[in-house]
């Protein structure tokens, strides 16, 4: 690690740390639970790349391989949704501002003109507590489904 940096080799030792080659616990017991639950948190820390990296290390576990493909069925799922809603509300702001100009609403057409984009941060502040209720669940060692994607996970784990 350097300059506060988590390269993907570092981050994967860290992980190995946690499971053995069998996908296994390295403690066993009450700790097996623990590490599994922290392990599947962490697979929504970062998006599709640590559900990636908990999917092939679980091996056999298939509360941690539930986790690792929801994070990263969900991740493709919410950037194609914003993609698509990002472009909606910058169709509708190009519009908004020739019916501003038009209608010559001034102070009150400037503001209008920001709403598409208010929506869309409002969807993506959901998404993130969305995506922190999941880590938060699989901390606590709960299958929570996403929505559609989570039904998925289930299914092909």
């Amino acid at each position: 690690m350097t300059d506060g940096k988590v390269s993907a080799s570092s981050f994967l030792k860290m992980c190995e740390c946690l499971i053995k080659k069998t996908g296994k616990t390295v403690y066993g017991g009450p700790r097996m639970a623990e590490q599994n639950n922290v392990l599947a948190a962490v697979a929504y820390l970062f998006n599709w790349m640590s559900g990636l990296v908990v999917f092939l290390m679980a091996k056999d576990d298939k509360f941690m391989k539930f986790h690792g493909l929801q994070s990263i069925l969900g991740t493709i799922a919410f950037s194609v949704v914003t993609l698509v809603l990002g472009g909606i509300a910058a169709v509708l702001s190009f519009v908004l501002v020739f019916a501003v100009a038009a209608l010559n609403l001034g102070a009150l057409g400037a503001i209008l003109i920001f709403i598409p984009y208010g929506l869309l941060i409002i969807y993506l502040l959901g998404v993130l507590a969305l995506w922190l209720w999941a880590m938060y669940k699989a901390f606590k060692g709960e299958k929570y489904h996403l929505p559609i994607v989570g039904g998925l996970a289930e299914k092909y784990v």
